[in-house]
């Protein structure tokens, strides 16, 4: 169970660990998908800026102290992977850790229809995420459920984004100038008889 992926890409690390491994799980495809997409952006002739985001997150298991070293870890790892991978330089790319995926445990859990109901009650009526983590912890039948159901999908680096834009071809900035003068002006009829004379 895990919540809506849209866009996102996944890389997946082995339990409390920083060391991206490729054959680990689905990672070679996913690392060649990214690899070639940021390949791809890069040589395009009209990519004008480029980011690649990894977010690092790790589970909710363990403390939140070294939850939150680990995902900074894995989302470097992954970045410096990309980085090399691909020659795009270290200013294209940002490495952010999120810490322990807590907000993706709520989102599995909204979108399991069989969730228990102590389960839900303590993740969204205990502040503490320590003392959340202890109290699941603490009903055996309760653990066993959050670890065969949601677990397995938590241990990732968390997501990558590639962002970017493109360069505006020459007709497009002669263009612009002027339309954009026009629009400042709050002259919109000759703005669209400009751009209608085009």
């Amino acid at each position: 169970t895990r919540p809506g992926r849209d866009s996102l890409m996944y890389v997946t690390f082995e339990v409390d660990s920083d060391v991206l491994k490729p054959e680990f799980s689905n990672n070679q495809k996913v690392l060649d998908q990214l690899q070639k997409a940021i390949e791809t952006i890069r040589d395009a002739e009209t990519t004008d800026e480029l980011l690649v985001s990894v977010v690092g997150l790790a589970s909710i298991e363990g403390s939140q102290e070294r939850n939150d070293t680990l995902s900074v870890h894995r989302a470097k790892a992954v970045a410096d992977y990309l980085r090399a991978k691909t020659s795009v330089g270290k200013k294209h790319f940002e490495a952010i850790g999120k810490g322990e995926a807590w907000d993706w445990f709520k989102a599995q859990l909204e979108a399991d229809p069989a969730a228990s109901q102590k389960l839900l009650d303590i993740v969204y009526n205990e502040p503490d995420a320590d003392a959340r983590e202890q109290k699941i912890k603490a009903d055996p039948k309760l653990y066993k459920e959050v670890k065969e159901k949601y677990l397995a999908d938590q241990r990732n680096s968390g997501y990558i984004r590639i962002y970017y834009s493109n360069k505006p071809d020459a007709a497009t900035e002669k263009l612009n100038g002027p339309v954009t003068a026009l629009l400042k002006a709050k002259r919109y009829h000759d703005a669209v008889r400009t751009v209608e004379s085009d």
